[in-house]
C-alpha cells in the first residue's frame, strides 16, 4: 500500500515507487512552468523542493535499480532550475507599470486571498538560494549513485557509454544550478 508523505513523495512497503513520485513531481513542475509569470512564490518553490526530495528518495532507494530511469531524475532537477531562473527573471505587473528608471524586481506573495507584489529583496533571494542549494545537494546524491560503490552501482552493471552520458547530465546540471546561484548572488549585490 502506498502513502503520500508530508513532502508529497510517495512511500510504500516493500516496493519501489520512486518512478511514480517522479512522474507526479514532473507534472507539478510542468504546471508551475506553464504559469510561472503569475504564480506566488510558495506555489513555485513547493514543487521545486518536492522534485529535489524525489531525487534524493531515488538516490537512496534500495529497490529502484533500473538505470534507464536515471535521466528522468536529472530532468526533474533541470525543470526545478528552470523555475528558479524564470522566477528571478520574471516581471510582475508592478514592474511593467514602473518607470524605466527602476530596475527593482518584485515577487508575488499570497497568504490566503491576500496578495501583494513584494520587492525581491535579500530575504527572498536567500530563500531562493536555499532552494538552489537543496537541488544542488540532490544533484550530488544523484552523482554519488554513479560511483562504483554507490547504492545503484552495486545492483546493476552500467556500461561505459551509459555512465558517460549520465555523468554528463549531472555535470551539466551542476553547472546550470551554479549559474543560477551566481545570477541570484549578483542580484543580491545590487540591492
Amino acid at each position: 500500500m502506498a502513502t503520500m508523505t508530508a513532502d508529497n513523495t510517495v512511500r510504500s512497503l516493500g516496493e519501489c515507487i520512486c518512478f511514480i513520485s517522479a512522474l507526479r513531481a514532473s507534472e507539478h513542475l510542468h504546471q508551475v512552468l506553464a504559469g510561472i509569470k503569475t504564480q506566488p512564490l510558495d506555489q513555485i518553490l513547493g514543487p521545486t523542493r518536492q522534485a529535489a526530495t524525489v531525487v534524493q528518495q531515488y538516490s537512496t532507494c534500495s529497490f529502484c535499480t533500473d538505470s534507464s530511469r536515471f535521466s528522468l531524475y536529472a530532468i526533474l532537477l533541470r525543470q526545478a532550475n528552470e523555475c528558479y531562473s524564470a522566477l528571478l527573471q520574471r516581471e510582475s505587473k508592478a514592474d511593467s507599470n514602473a518607470s524605466s528608471q527602476s530596475q527593482d524586481k518584485t515577487i508575488k506573495i499570497q497568504i490566503g486571498a491576500f496578495e501583494i507584489d513584494a520587492p525581491l529583496d535579500a530575504a527572498f533571494q536567500a530563500v531562493i538560494l536555499s532552494e538552489i542549494k537543496h537541488s544542488t545537494n540532490a544533484v550530488s546524491e544523484l552523482e554519488a549513485i554513479l560511483q562504483p560503490g554507490g547504492i545503484k552501482g552495486a545492483k546493476e552493471m552500467w556500461d561505459t557509454t551509459t555512465w558517460t552520458y549520465q555523468h554528463g547530465l549531472v555535470v551539466a546540471l551542476k553547472n546550470d544550478l551554479l549559474k543560477t546561484r551566481d545570477e541570484t548572488l549578483k542580484m543580491a549585490e545590487r540591492l
